[in-house]
């Protein structure tokens, strides 16, 4: 089952997000660097060339979904004055 995206707090990986994924022009996400995911339903490995797709789930998540919040969320924040 997937997780909600109202259920995806600020998980932390060793890598972040933007120096691990880029976002293709289709909406799906290519990981370009080895990360972890710690997420509620456990830890996610992702390997280099892993391609993810909205709507598809991997290990019961939508990763392409929660990279595109998780990019939105950080496009929001302010910026330092």
């Amino acid at each position: 089952m997937a997780v909600p995206p109202a259920r995806w707090a600020a998980y932390s990986s060793n890598v972040h997000y933007r120096d691990a994924f880029v976002c293709n022009s289709d909406g799906s996400w290519t990981c370009v660097a080895d990360t972890t995911i710690f997420h509620p339903l456990g830890r996610i490995q992702v390997t280099e060339g892993s391609v993810f797709y909205p709507g598809a789930t991997f290990m019961g998540v939508d990763l392409a979904a929660w990279l595109a919040a998780a990019s939105a969320r950080h496009q929001e924040q302010p910026t330092g004055t």
